[in-house]
């Protein structure tokens, strides 16, 4: 995503017009418009003026995604796409099926979190293996762009089209899936069998 599109998906996030987002940087509506059409470059100070009122590091980086991963819809500004449910028991997943860059539900960016292909996911009704961290109704962010370390909790998906969220530890070339909820078994499975990496949770709350 080019700059000048960061500044305006930004601005329209924030429901602001150019003259009240340019007011908040301490720049005229036209320095914005000159912005947002590609016509003039920002300079050092006016990406560390956004990042200091809004928290949004518009020179952010995102690294492609592993061979073999599924696109995933990009996140706009402060909002990030939820793209389907999954069942952290049974470890089914449904996605909602939109072309990348498009939701019918979006979620606030939390604080920090810089990767521009951050998704969310719903936990459905029926799903308490990772209980009580992550309960029916609640939303999760998954970060596919952040290194996965053993211990995380992660989004898991397989080559035969399921997935599921547990806490992942790596073993050579296996890699351990494990419940928060002692009444579901730990899993052992080969790296092989997953589509791509394992996706970090990064953060999670109970939906309004």
């Amino acid at each position: 995503m080019s700059i000048n599109e960061k500044i305006f998906n930004l601005r329209r996030d924030l429901d602001l017009t150019q003259a009240q987002f340019g007011d908040k940087l301490n720049v005229s509506w036209l320095t914005i418009h000159r912005y947002e059409t590609n016509k003039t470059k920002p300079k050092d100070k006016f990406f560390k003026k956004v990042m200091e009122v809004f928290g949004e590091d518009l020179l952010a980086e995102s690294t492609p995604h592993p061979a073999g991963a599924f696109p995933l819809p990009g996140t706009t500004g402060w909002r990030i796409p939820v793209i389907g449910i999954c069942d952290a028991g049974t470890g089914i997943s449904s996605s909602i099926g939109y072309p990348p860059g498009y939701s019918d539900e979006w979620l606030s960016r939390p604080a920090g979190l810089k990767d521009w292909d951050a998704y969310a996911l719903r936990i459905p009704e029926g799903a308490y293996s990772m209980f009580p961290a992550l309960k029916p109704g609640m939303f999760c962010v998954i970060s596919p762009n952040t290194e996965c370390k053993s211990g995380d909790m992660a989004v898991v998906q397989f080559r035969d089209g399921c997935s599921t969220i547990k806490e992942v530890h790596f073993k050579n070339n296996e890699i351990e899936l494990r419940a928060y909820n002692d009444s579901y078994e730990t899993k052992t499975v080969n790296r092989s069998e997953l589509v791509f990496p394992p996706a970090p949770v990064v953060w999670w709350r109970k939906a309004k």
